[in-house]
């Protein structure tokens, strides 16, 4: 988790594509939670918003 936080960081593009490899993959231990609940916090006001 803190390689995806470090990656989420320097790399949001890699660390967007390993959070859905992760997914898709059911390895949900492994995600970085605390920022994937950010994005999509984030997307959800933006499309409230737009």
């Amino acid at each position: 988790m803190q390689d995806l936080t470090r990656l989420y960081e320097h790399d949001y593009a890699a660390w967007a594509e390993r959070t859905a490899e992760l997914l898709r993959d059911g390895r949900f231990s492994e995600l970085d939670v605390e920022h994937l609940i950010e994005e999509l916090s984030r997307n959800r006001a933006a499309r409230r918003s737009g």
